[in-house]
């Protein structure tokens, strides 16, 4: 959370946060502080409308060309490719 704050605040770079982590920080909020205080964080910057921080549209995905059953196989680097 703190190198996109800082990554952020630089206003040099535009940050996409991708689906999949999105999804993954929603799975971990229950259990845990950090993906927590990061989803407030994330909603927070959304809603002010920092255009320096936005979300992965749905459009915006490379067409993937590994094994579709990947996330039966290995969850880790199915989870891996999606960030990718």
């Amino acid at each position: 959370l703190k190198l996109i704050q800082e990554l952020s605040a630089s206003k040099k770079f535009i940050i996409i946060i991708p689906t999949v982590v999105i999804d993954n920080l929603d799975g971990l909020k229950k259990e845990s502080k950090q993906a927590r205080e990061v989803i407030k964080w994330l909603e927070n910057q959304f809603r002010k409308g920092n255009r320096f921080l936005r979300a992965q549209n749905q459009n915006e995905k490379i067409l993937n060309s590994y094994d579709k059953n990947l996330w039966k196989k290995d969850m880790e680097l199915w989870r891996s490719y999606q960030l990718l």
